[in-house]
């Protein structure tokens, strides 16, 4: 459960550092469409993520 969660926190923080990105870049921030969109590119990246839905 612990590796459960850890893994939920790092995809959170890595989408929360897209959110930052954007909106210092643009003004603008991101759908939930657009970020859920990136999540098979990390999860390629990152096959450890597939341990989590």
């Amino acid at each position: 459960m612990e590796r459960s969660l850890e893994l939920c926190r790092q995809v959170y923080n890595r989408t929360l550092a897209e959110q930052k990105q954007a909106y210092e870049e643009s003004g603008k921030t991101l759908s939930k469409y657009t970020l859920k969109k990136l999540l098979p590119q990390w999860k390629t990246e990152n096959p450890e993520y597939k341990e989590v839905f």
